[in-house]
Formats: C-alpha cells, structure tokens, sequence
C-alpha cells in the first residue's frame, strides 16, 4: 500500500519515532502482505520496481531490536512472494548487517531472550536465502563465492553460529521453538560453507584447504551437536533440493579433511553410510550431486577407516560398481572405478 511505503520512508530518516509508532506501521504493512499473498492482483500495486526499498532504508537506519525482528520476518515474506529481483537486491545490501545482527546476538549467549531467538531465527533464514539467490538468468548462481566485499569475516560469523548451535537456542516463540530456531542457524552455516572453498580431492594435507567453517569446527570446544545436527538434515525425506546439495557439500569436504573427518563417532559413520547409499540409489542418474556423494566415499575410504568398520561394505562396493559400468555420466564412472581399485581391490 503507498500509504504504507511513504510512512515507511518517513519513519526511515526520523530517529525520533517511538518503537510503538514504528512497529504499528510495520504492522499495517505485514498485514497488506499477508493479503497480497492470497491475492496475486495485489502485487500489480507495489509502488515502483524496487518494493524493498523503503525496508532496506528502514533497517540500515534503524538498529532497535524490536523493529529489526519485524523488518527481517517481513523481507523474508517479500522474498517468498516476489522472488527474482527482489530476492537479488537483499542479496547485494543485505548480507553485512545479516551477519553483524547474527554476531550480536550470538554473543549474548545464555542471556539472550525470546525477542533474540526470533530475530536470531529470521536473520538465519534471511542471509541463507540471500547467499542462495539467482542471477538475473534465474539459471545459475548470484555468488560462486563469498567475497569479503559481500560478507566480511566470514569465519567468525560461522564460529559464533556454530557456538550458537552447540549452546542451543531458547524457544522464539509457542510457534518457534529452540529446535526450530537452530535449524535455521544450522542452514544458514551450510548455505555460507557451500560458497566457500572445496577439500581438494587428493590430497591428504590439512593445510591445502583454508576452509572457514573446517576451521572453527576444528577450534571449536566441541561440535557434537552441530555434526549430530547436519546427520539428522542429510537423512530428513523434506530435504529441499538446495539443502541437500549444501549439506553434501559440507559432508565432503569434512571427510575429505584428514583431521576434521575424526569429529564423526563409529556410530555416526554408520549412520552417515546408510544415508549415503539411500542417496545414491535414488538421485536422478545424470545429477551432479553423484560427484560429490562419491567423493563422500573417498573421504571416508581414506581418512575414516571405511573397510575396518565394515559396515554395508557389499552394499557399497555394488553401488560402486554399477556406477563403475553403467552411470552415464564419465566423470562418475572414473570416480567409481578409482574407488573400487584404490580402496576395494580385494572384494
């Protein structure tokens, strides 16, 4: 509604608004959006091509707690329902005061209240949202990778979040709760990790990848919840397909590395191996993610003692070697066949 937008723009650059006036406008204004998502016409009346603009205004000059919880459910709501450009402005203004929101909150620790969870939630799913956001050609991605210029000091955000996560988050409200709230903390460190540099392959050195979230795993106090966490979102069947390839990707690259990859318990490998092969089995026969879920198998060939374990090892070496024989995709029947003569040459 325009008349929202101008009240919007005005309470923008007028420091001296009360909470109250504020949050009665963005009241006004989130109840207009609920109604537009019922009612595509609605849309038709945003006032100009870049809709946000009055809420990115607002919360780049307005820092109260209670006016950015608001202002960061409401952008998530527009970027539901406007998707495209929309989603593509907050990725390009956005992701530096996402993160020093996250930080602030973080480190309020076993302080932080209900208000703090909510926001903490809502800031989450936000910088997820615009870490993962299209280009204008709606076909690949809007960032290869996370530039200091778009996310400055990357690493101590994912440390605060992994603290985060292993202290756990209080209850945001009857509709949020702890777990909830985590979940999209444990997304938002999965969509950043998957922007950040791969484990090469091949080597066997914990100094050729400067990957920011291996690090402050590794520096961490303990990460038994995180990696108990990540399991729990690989083997979820509501696995969306952005989710699923952030989470492969981080379960590479922790397998892969030969000190990290010691975070994962027996039981959890055992797990971590059910899961693996359920994927193989069902992902579509060309998708690219086969690469990466094999180079799960190498990393856990290699640094996790995958034979001595010995769990599935019929059902692994069969789906090797279908791969190995039948996978249309080359690259993948190389893995496979590498795998098989590398690691499984006496079965």
């Amino acid at each position: 509604r325009r008349s929202h937008t101008a009240s919007l723009q005005q309470i923008a650059y007028a420091t001296h608004d009360t909470v109250r006036e504020t949050l009665d406008v963005l009241a006004a204004v989130e109840e207009a959006v609920g109604l537009a998502a019922q009612d595509e016409t609605l849309l038709s009346k945003l006032p100009n091509e870049r809709p946000l603009d009055p809420l990115l205004a607002l919360v780049a000059a307005d820092t109260r707690p209670r006016v950015r919880v608001v202002v960061w459910r409401l952008l998530g709501m527009l970027s539901s329902l406007l998707g495209g450009a929309a989603v593509r402005q907050m990725a390009l203004e956005l992701p530096a005061l996402l993160a020093r929101d996250l930080r602030t909150i973080c480190e309020l620790g076993a302080d932080q209240r209900a208000a703090d969870s909510e926001q903490l939630a809502y800031a989450s799913l936000l910088l997820t949202c615009c870490v993962q956001a299209d280009a204008d050609d709606g076909a690949s991605p809007l960032f290869r990778e996370l530039s200091e210029q778009v996310l400055p000091d990357v690493g101590s955000l994912l440390a605060a979040l992994l603290e985060q996560l292993e202290r756990g988050s209080v209850a945001a409200s009857d509709a949020i709760d702890g777990d909830a709230v985590d979940g999209a903390v444990l997304q938002c460190i999965l969509a950043i990790h998957a922007k950040l540099p791969r484990q090469p392959l091949e080597s066997s050195s914990v100094d050729e990848c400067d990957n920011a979230t291996l690090g402050a795993l590794l520096a961490a106090e303990s990460s038994l919840r995180f990696t108990q966490q990540v399991l729990a979102l690989f083997n979820s069947p509501q696995l969306d397909a952005a989710s699923f390839e952030a989470c492969t990707l981080f379960l590479r690259d922790l397998v892969l590395h030969p000190v990290a990859c010691h975070l994962f318990y027996s039981n959890d490998k055992a797990v971590l191996i059910d899961v693996l092969l359920r994927h193989l089995n069902n992902v579509d026969e060309a998708s690219p993610l086969r690469q990466p879920l094999l180079e799960v198998l190498v990393g856990l060939a290699r640094n996790c003692e995958l034979v001595a374990l010995d769990h599935k090892l019929d059902e692994i070496v069969a789906v090797l070697r279908w791969h190995a024989d039948e996978a249309p995709v080359a690259a993948h029947r190389a893995l496979a066949a590498d795998i098989l003569v590398c690691y499984f040459a006496d079965m």
